[in-house]
């Protein structure tokens, strides 16, 4: 798929979705750095999971099974047995990147 058929398929799963992409993007930059902040960092292990969920939910966008609401979406990796597989993946990730980054030290 070329470049200028993705920009299309983006543009038409976005027409009239914009306040909720934005709302969504807002809410999971905010909401893992809020509760980092409160928990002396445990937030950022929640980071996968919001991360997870925004991935997720835009998917879930361009398949049309949006959540209407802002919030169910932004919790969709918590939900329907996902908690185990998201966290391991995202430990798994975590892993790659740092063995990566010591390869390059």
């Amino acid at each position: 798929m070329n470049r200028t058929l993705l920009k299309n398929q983006a543009k038409k799963a976005l027409a009239g979705n914009w306040t909720w992409a934005v709302a969504l993007t807002l809410l999971i930059t905010l909401l893992p750095s809020f509760l980092a902040f409160l928990t002396f960092g445990f937030g950022g292990l929640l980071i996968i999971f919001f991360a997870a969920s925004a991935q997720m939910a835009f998917l879930n966008l361009l398949d049309k099974q949006k959540e209407e609401n802002v919030f169910t979406a932004a919790f969709t990796a918590f939900r329907h047995g996902r908690l185990m597989p998201v966290l391991i993946s995202g430990l798994l990730q975590s892993t790659r990147i740092i063995h990566t980054l010591n390869i390059f030290a």
